[in-house]
């Protein structure tokens, strides 16, 4: 049986930004897979590339800013780095669903939440305004919003941050979208409602077959949703591997960084914050980007930079590994 192929492919995404003083790197060989039906968690500080990644996957970046050095990215299929602009206005909805991390800028204030989903499920399917208007409820009712018709009517001003943030869900997954980007969607909201929303996603994937990239900074988070996850630190890939595997058996510093900064349950643990400031694309090191805030940092990682490339369940881009399996080195 031949497998099934992956749902969102970026394979070696290099990315810059035209400047005054010049392009500035902001990705260098990103890779994601994603399978069908499958949660997978893309996790970083702020400034490491996440957003920036998520946004091109569906060229959302604009276009006379952005540079693609390098890289393909597919999403079911298809070549979203070569898709004219009509082309990327029948894919965004139809194949790829977006939510947005401010839902109250996602949203339009000038027309009800009813009458913008009703548009966005009429531009991906022909169907009438009356038939668009009674869908649009049933994606309301889908993402539990009580009192639909009523909400309906209702600006998005005139919602809470947790309902707006339904109703965003809504527009994504009104088309059943194969691919479902989740960009920071629980990070303005409260711990109850973020686990509400986080139980949605869930569902919501499961019932449409969707696959979802949830963005976060939040490893904790993404542990309760996803099952792999990739670790993106200053515009590059440094690990990947199975919810379980990054939880409970980091292989990068970075990541062993991100674990010991979350608050324990029992809040007896002291936390660790990481050292130092992520790199400055403008002017990236040598070696391991890493290097500046490693604890563990040797020789090796300050004359080249370690590669990424999936070639096992669990992967990670540090020289350490490798000083592990073969023996102490300085070289």
């Amino acid at each position: 049986m031949t497998p099934e192929a992956p749902v969102l492919s970026v394979d070696n995404l290099s990315l810059s930004f035209r400047s005054r003083t010049g392009p500035v790197a902001v990705l260098r060989n990103v890779s994601i897979d994603i399978q069908p039906g499958e949660i997978v968690g893309f996790v970083g500080e702020s400034g490491s590339g996440k957003s920036v990644t998520a946004l091109q996957i569906a060229r959302l970046l604009p276009e006379d800013q952005v540079l693609v050095d390098s890289g393909s990215i597919k999403v079911a299929g298809h070549d979203v780095l070569s898709a004219n602009a009509r082309e990327m206005n029948d894919l965004r909805g139809s194949q790829i669903g977006f939510i947005f991390q401010e839902p109250m800028t996602a949203l339009s204030p000038t027309m009800a939440v009813g009458t913008q989903l009703a548009l966005a499920i009429r531009r991906h399917a022909r169907c009438s305004r009356k038939e668009a208007q009674r869908r649009a409820l049933e994606t309301l009712n889908e993402v539990r919003i009580e009192s639909a018709d009523h909400v309906a009517r209702q600006y998005p001003f005139q919602l809470s941050g947790g309902m707006c943030q339904r109703v965003v869900i809504a527009l994504a997954m009104c088309a059943s979208p194969a691919l479902l980007i989740a960009d920071e969607p629980t990070t303005a909201l409260d711990v109850t409602i973020q686990a509400d929303i986080l139980n949605l996603i869930r569902a919501l994937a499961a019932d449409h077959g969707t696959s979802v990239l949830f963005v976060s900074h939040d490893l904790a988070v993404v542990s309760e949703l996803c099952q792999r996850v990739f670790v993106l630190y200053g515009g590059e890939m440094v690990e990947q591997g199975s919810s379980h595997d990054i939880l409970n058996g980091p292989r990068h510093p970075y990541t062993k960084a991100l674990l010991a900064a979350l608050p324990h349950i029992s809040g007896t643990k002291e936390l660790q914050p990481i050292p130092g400031e992520p790199p400055d694309p403008r002017q990236a090191p040598a070696g391991c980007v890493f290097l500046p805030r490693c604890p563990e940092a040797f020789a090796r990682c300050e004359a080249k930079p370690p590669s990424f490339a999936i070639q096992s369940a669990h992967t990670a881009a540090c020289w350490l590994n490798e000083q592990i399996a073969e023996g102490p080195t300085d070289a």
